[in-house]
Order: structure tokens, then C-alpha cells, then sequence
């Protein structure tokens, strides 16, 4: 008995409240399919989806400039994920 539903920012997620089981179930909107469905105790109401996609942070840089002893260096590394702005 879904009570409660929220959308992703994107809307590609759903989080439904299952009252009767307990239960919260996520599901992808693009295949209409339940990920996974989690348990939260007795008759959840509300939901809200403060969901966060993976942010694991990737360095993709494959070399840096050379640095010499002595002289200024600077290089910056490219990067993917995570939660920025980097320094």
C-alpha cells in the first residue's frame, strides 16, 4: 500500500513507502523496475528523496608536467565525481 512517494532531482529514482510492510522500495523510473526495497519500521508515511548518485572521485589525468628543483610548478589533474570544487 504505497502512502507516500518522491522523486530524485532528476526524477530518474522513485522512493515509495510501503505502509502495510514497513518497507521503503526505490525504483528506477527509466525500466520501471524496484532496486532495491529497504526496511524502516512500522507504517512509513513520508518520504522524502534526498537521494545521492555515486560520487566517488576519480583522478583521470593520465601525466602531470615534469617539476624541476627550485621553479614554481603547476598542474592541474582532471577529475571526475565527487563533491567539488577542488584545490
Amino acid at each position: 500500500m504505497p502512502v507516500g512517494l518522491s522523486f530524485t532531482p532528476g526524477g530518474g529514482t522513485l522512493v515509495v513507502t510501503n505502509a502495510m510492510s514497513g518497507t521503503v522500495s526505490v525504483v528506477d523510473t527509466g525500466t520501471a523496475t524496484v532496486t532495491s526495497t529497504v526496511p524502516v519500521g512500522a507504517q512509513p508515511l513520508y518520504v522524502t528523496a534526498a537521494y545521492i548518485e555515486d560520487q566517488s572521485l576519480a583522478v583521470t589525468t593520465g601525466a602531470l608536467p615534469g617539476a624541476s628543483v627550485g621553479t614554481a610548478y603547476s598542474g592541474t589533474p582532471a577529475v571526475t565525481g565527487g563533491m567539488g570544487p577542488f584545490t
